[in-house]
């Protein structure tokens, strides 16, 4: 159900002027006057979907992102026209031809940005799609309207016809002009056209003397306008070639109206369509130019809270600085009682909570910080100004007491209630107790209300009761001047005689009504003072703690930004020191190749003395491997486990295993513990735990699987990230081929391959062994079942060398 708001209220807020500056930000006209007529949303999905488009269209905005809307005509004319079959002006055209320019470049910058902007690429599905048309209509026309020569075929060639018919016609007139024949009958040395023909001015008393038509006399009578014989004839096929550029013209216009026909309804659904987009981004311009936000939306009846609010008109007007307020009511609180100084901004701040109100109500932004709250009021009504009226017989109180009760008779439960100086216009005591009347009827109702009021009774009500809440506009003493800031839950002082003396009244008159107000007046009025300062130095302290805060965010933001920086250098360097003893291992390990080849060729020699030597150089480079495989492994796998926090059966990784294991003892006084890996168990030192796998981001271990036959391999079950038939297809740089090796050979060789293509991320390789007896193609996919590198391998296909290639699909 749309919400009321009576007239009266929004002039009473000048909601008019609202409309009229979201009006000027709209592009198009149909956009603009649908702005000034702006109601309210039906329901609450209208209204998010109002507010969503609006937001969309500011996150566009903040980004530079601006729809190529242009100018959009009114169109809905000129298409019901083409619908009925009706001839189109070239000026309907023109606009059509500009309506689906604008249709079709929006909806394209729509659709782009659906991800930023779902709510509004909706609606961009619904703009008209012709390019073609769009493109024909333009480059029809001329920038004068005129319709072009290359519009059709003929249109060129009547023209031209039309042009040459014309110069001869002036040169036949021109020759009739400077005969000697003519010399004394013209009026004067010129020709003319009347009814578009071509006449000359021949004297009245000559008239007999020229062959013609006459086609009219001048105002005097002196001069008459012949169309001479000769070039009666000329004027004709003029007339008669221009009716033909005409009859092109119009056959033109009456194509192209038909193709606008076809198309009517879908343009006039666009327009209709272009309209809201537009609407919605004039919505989002004035977001920019209030520096608003997006309302969160809660029920009528829940507690609304304007954060940093102001009113939006002093905003647009941009003459004075706006201060800005908190408004709250609590969830128990009905009436929020706005107290203070004259001029202090007490009007103000009402008008501020009910332009708020029917702005989110609109589905547009409030001049408020992000997270202000607002009930989605079913109405809003208000009494503001003086309603005293000379023409009705009515006087101040009686004209607040008419809207009252016009008010009342419309109420709906949990709607808002703006009063402003409530039941003025009569005598002051018996107008204190009939407005704590109404205010405490309006809360029985379960209406929301902010009132202004100087009754000093009014000002004590939230002390008694719950429902209500104090506001006050301060006032500085030592400036003698408002602050124009809110303070809740503290009523405020009327301050008349500061202000009447601030003003500039006689200082006598003003000190005469200071004791006549006698001394508790005065005693209520410093305590009031009082309270305003106190309050004042509070609100500098929380700006200071607030200030404070900010300054230990930035630095809490900088150290914590400083610290991933560490983190970053930190990784880089294990990753480094990482790399360095892979690349020592890789060395050692190329030694103990060497050297294993040596300690073969010299078993076979016999030579022990030789073999002694080389075994001890072998078991340094042993000692090498294990270090540099402990050194990366401590690089990788974090700082030793807290002895104190282990716990029996937690999973722990060892170094010295390079693997995972189940605790299953404590530390004892040697510092060793018993773990379980698979079905090995162990004692280590407890400096061997780590809390978790060096492994991480590595392909998982799999298990060696059985030595698979020469006929039929049996492929290992390994993750991988492709399928063989997604793998790259043979090449030589993922090929190696160890045909016509003994097996050792032929294994370090593969190693040492798989190892270069692994550290590439080569996802494949492949292994040319031949057929041979069959034992390097057995020993070699045997050895692949247990290779680290492989996470899969599969004899070759017939266009890879069939049963004599290995391929080996890498982990």
């Amino acid at each position: 159900m749309m919400p009321i708001v009576p007239k009266k209220t929004r002039a009473h807020l000048e909601w008019g002027r609202v409309l009229t500056r979201l009006s000027e930000h709209c592009r198009g006209p149909v956009a603009a006057e649908q702005a000034l007529e702006l109601d309210f949303a039906e329901d609450r999905p209208a209204l998010e979907e109002r507010l969503a488009r609006v937001t969309e269209a500011r996150r566009l905005l903040d980004d530079r992102r601006f729809p190529p809307l242009g100018n959009p005509p009114d169109v809905d004319r000129p298409a019901s026209l083409a619908r009925r079959g009706g001839l189109l002006e070239a000026e309907d055209l023109i606009a059509v031809g500009a309506h689906l320019e604008s249709a079709w470049r929006t909806r394209r910058f729509l659709l782009e940005l659906e991800d930023l902007a779902p709510s509004l690429a909706a609606l961009g599905e619904g703009l008209v799609d012709l390019p073609d048309l769009a493109r024909e209509l333009q480059e029809t026309f001329d920038e004068r309207g005129s319709v072009v020569d290359s519009a059709s075929g003929e249109l060129g060639h009547l023209r031209t016809r039309v042009t040459h018919l014309h110069e001869q016609l002036k040169q036949s007139i021109h020759t009739l002009l400077s005969a000697d024949d003519y010399s004394d009958l013209l009026q004067d040395d010129y020709y003319t056209i009347r009814e578009d023909r071509y006449v000359l001015p021949i004297k009245s008393g000559h008239k007999r003397h020229v062959p013609g038509i006459v086609h009219g006399w001048s105002a005097s009578g002196a001069t008459v306008y012949i169309e001479p014989q000769p070039v009666v004839e000329a004027n004709n096929r003029l007339l008669m070639a221009q009716a033909d550029v005409d009859k092109e013209i119009r056959r033109v216009l009456k194509r192209l109206s038909g193709l606008v026909g076809e198309h009517a309804p879908a343009i006039r659904a666009s327009q209709k369509a272009l309209a809201v987009i537009d609407l919605a981004f004039a919505g989002g311009h004035l977001s920019l130019e209030l520096e608003a936000s997006p309302p969160v939306l809660v029920d009528a009846g829940e507690p609304f809270h304007l954060r940093a609010a102001r009113h939006p008109l002093l905003v647009l007007g941009g003459e004075v600085k706006v201060i800005p307020n908190d408004i709250l009511l609590g969830a128990e609180q009905k009436v929020l009682v706005v107290t203070g100084p004259n001029t202090g901004g007490k009007t103000v701040a009402l008008k501020t909570v009910g332009l708020c109100a029917l702005l989110t109500l609109a589905g547009l932004h409030v001049p408020a910080a992000d997270g202000s709250r607002v009930p989605v009021y079913p109405g809003v009504f208000s009494d503001i100004g003086d309603e005293q009226s000379l023409d009705e017989s009515t006087s101040t109180f009686s004209g607040h007491i008419a809207n009252l009760k016009a008010i009342l008779k419309d109420l709906r439960p949990k709607a808002l209630v703006l009063l402003d100086e409530l039941v003025v216009g009569t005598d002051p005591l018996q107008g204190a107790a009939l407005a704590q009347a109404i205010l405490e009827g309006l809360a029985q109702r379960d209406a929301t209300v902010v009132v202004t009021t100087h009754y000093e009774p009014l000002k004590a009500l939230p002390f008694d009761d719950a429902r209500f809440r104090n506001g006050a506009v301060g006032y500085d003493a030592t400036a003698e001047r408002p602050t124009y800031r809110l303070a809740l839950d503290l009523p405020g002082a009327s301050s008349a005689l500061q202000t009447a003396r601030r003003l500039g009244l006689d200082p006598s008159m003003v000190d005469r009504a200071e004791a006549l107000a006698g001394p508790q007046q005065r005693h209520l009025e410093q305590v009031i003072r009082r309270l305003e300062e106190e309050l004042a130095r509070a609100h500098a302290e929380r700006e200071a703690i607030t200030r404070e805060r900010r300054r230990l965010e930035v630095a809490r933001t900088e150290v914590e930004a400083t610290r991933e920086r560490l983190k970053a250098k930190i990784k880089d360097g294990v990753e480094r020191e990482r790399s360095e003893a892979l690349r020592h291992a890789r060395a050692a390990r190329t030694e103990m190749e060497r050297l294993t080849r040596d300690l073969r060729k010299a078993a076979k020699r016999k030579d022990t003395a030789w073999m002694d030597e080389q075994k001890s150089k072998a078991q340094q480079v042993i000692e090498q491997v294990v270090t540099a495989q402990r050194s990366e492994a401590e690089a990788t796998s974090g700082p030793p486990m807290d002895p104190t926090g282990l716990r029996v059966g937690q999973r722990v990784f060892v170094l010295s295993l390079d693997n995972e294991a189940e605790l299953l003892s404590l530390p004892d006084e040697r510092g060793k513990v018993e773990v379980r890996a698979g079905i090995m168990t162990a004692r280590v030192d407890v400096g061997e735990l780590r809390s978790r796998s060096k492994a991480r981001g590595k392909a998982p271990k799999v298990p060696p699987t059985p030595t698979p036959s020469a006929e039929a391999p049996a492929p290992r079950t390994a993750p991988a990230s492709l399928d063989w038939d997604e793998l790259p297809p043979q090449t030589p740089s993922n090929t190696v081929d160890v045909r016509g090796q003994r097996v050792d050979e032929a294994i370090d060789a593969v190693e040492r391959f798989l190892d270069t293509l692994y550290e590439s991320s080569a996802p494949i390789a492949f292994i040319i062994h031949g057929h041979g007896t069959g034992a390097l193609k057995r020993e070699l996919r045997g050895w692949l079942g247990r290779c680290r590198y492989a996470a899969e391998h599969r004899r070759g296909l017939p266009h890879e060398g069939g049963d004599g290639v290995t391929a080996v699909r890498l982990a």
